[in-house]
C-alpha cells in the first residue's frame, strides 16, 4: 500500500488469517476482525482471504474504517466487524486515539494505535 497522507505506520507482525479479513479493519488475538469493545492486535491495510498470511500493522497512526461517529481525540475500540467506534464504557478496550472526526460509517479515519 502507498503511504497516505497523515498515516505513519510502525511496526508490522504476520499472522495467518483465520477468517476474511476486510482492509482497514481492526484484527483482534483470533485473526479475525476484531470483536466488538475487545483488544485489537492489529489493523489490516489489505484485504486478506482465510488462510492468507497477513501483514498486519501493531504501533502508529494507520486508515481504519469507521463505524459510527466520533470525534477527534475519542478513545476508539472496535465494534463486531472491526470498524472503529467511541468507546462508551469503561469496560471498553481502547484501540487507539481519532486523529481526524467521523461523521458516520464507512469513512477512512486516522487512528493513533495504543
Amino acid at each position: 500500500m502507498a503511504l497516505e497522507k497523515g498515516t505513519n505506520p510502525g511496526r508490522r507482525v504476520t499472522i495467518t488469517a483465520a477468517a476474511a479479513l476486510a482492509a482497514y479493519r481492526f484484527v483482534g488475538y483470533t485473526r479475525q476482525h476484531a470483536a466488538a469493545d475487545a483488544k485489537a492486535r492489529g489493523v489490516t491495510d489489505d484485504a486478506h482471504a482465510s488462510g492468507d498470511t497477513a501483514s498486519i500493522i501493531v504501533s502508529g497512526t494507520v486508515i481504519v474504517h469507521s463505524g459510527g461517529s466520533f470525534s477527534v481525540g475519542a478513545a476508539i475500540t472496535s465494534d463486531g466487524n472491526g470498524k472503529a467506534v467511541a468507546t462508551n464504557a469503561s469496560t471498553d478496550a481502547v484501540n487507539g486515539y481519532a486523529v481526524t472526526a467521523s461523521t458516520g460509517a464507512d469513512q477512512e479515519v486516522l487512528i493513533q494505535l495504543v
